[in-house]
């Protein structure tokens, strides 16, 4: 939980005080140190190590920023990676910078801040999959996103389209989440899965699809491997 631009500061007051505020309603310069406070949280980088520098700009920048220098050094030394990246977008306290924000212009502020951020996070995750291509590796790496729960229930520019319900209910807008996977080496076309999933299903589908063994006794897992062919169809 980090403001989704200048991460370490917040105009307004800070979680669980009565100036605390949601969605940012002002804009917010690159930068900005006056009228609002140091945020309570910090990125760790590691067991009893923080980044402690001022961070400025889009959260999910910075974010990316890190993932990929991770991924970079495993591939220079040709090691398989696993690249776990959480975005905390759409998540409050949302704030989106200026360029992202004036594409909604026609909207309240708030919701310039919301739609502003998950562009933000959008431009991130196309950078991602430009640098595995870029880098030769995206035929074979498996790019899974998903969301964690329902919109929130906080404000109401978002959607759960058909489903009733929104996070921290136990309705399907609450618990049924998007997840797309890409891995052009096993599916050259689009696919749809045909049950439902959850994700305790992630575990023993990543185990299944690199063929990886377990070296301790485990047992019964609550998930299944996903990656069986009476589960998906092939779409025309």
């Amino acid at each position: 939980m980090m403001p989704t631009y200048n991460p370490y500061y917040y105009l307004g007051g800070d979680y669980g005080t009565e100036d605390y505020r949601h969605l940012q309603t002002e804009p917010t310069a690159l930068g900005q140190k006056n009228g609002g406070v140091r945020w309570r949280d910090h990125y760790w980088t590691g067991e009893r190590s923080i980044v402690d520098e001022w961070l400025t700009g889009d959260d999910s920048e910075i974010i990316m920023d890190r993932a990929i220098q991770f991924i970079d050094k495993q591939i220079d030394k040709n090691n398989p990676f696993l690249a776990v990246i959480w975005f905390h977008t759409p998540h409050t306290p949302l704030v989106a910078g200026n360029s992202d924000r004036q594409q909604y212009k026609e909207h309240p502020i708030q919701a310039q801040h919301f739609y502003g951020s998950i562009t933000a996070m959008d431009r991130q995750i196309a950078r991602l999959r430009k640098h595995l291509r870029q880098s030769g590796v995206a035929d074979n790496t498996i790019l899974w996103f998903k969301s964690d729960n329902g919109p929130s229930y906080i404000h109401n520019f978002n959607s759960t389209g058909p489903f009733s319900g929104k996070k921290a209910e136990l309705k399907e807008g609450g618990i049924r989440v998007p997840a797309l996977i890409e891995w052009p080496q096993k599916f050259k076309s689009g696919i749809s899965i045909s049950t439902p999933m959850s994700t305790s299903d992630i575990y023993p589908t990543i185990m299944a699809a690199t063929n990886t063994k377990l070296l301790i006794e485990q047992p019964k897992l609550d998930g299944e491997n996903i990656l069986t062919p009476d589960r998906f169809k092939q779409q025309p």
